[in-house]
């Protein structure tokens, strides 16, 4: 992956926001506004874009030796809050 900073172990802990009587958490974004879904866990997360400009994006994003799978690329534990925080700086909403 291309300037993808792989996270210190203190940084990919996950925090739980509040969830509202909605269903949805604190700063989040509507569904059908949402740009990304990080699914799975474990050793392996996949990170599923859910339009056609998140589709993009990624594809330029990552290199070719990417993995896609199930309608998104697979993206190791280490990694994964890295590539969170930079699609969230970049103003594309992750859930």
């Amino acid at each position: 992956m291309k300037d993808i900073p792989k996270a210190k172990t203190s940084e990919a802990k996950h925090k739980r926001l509040p969830v509202l009587s909605n269903g949805m958490s604190f700063n989040s974004t509507p569904e059908a506004q949402m740009d990304y879904e990080v699914r799975g866990g474990g050793s392996v997360f996949i990170v599923v874009p859910l339009n056609d400009e998140a589709t993009k994006n990624l594809e330029d994003k990552v290199g070719e030796e990417t993995m896609w799978f199930a309608g998104g690329i697979a993206v190791e534990h280490g990694y994964i809050a890295g590539l969170v925080e930079q699609l969230r700086n970049e103003g594309r909403s992750v859930r």
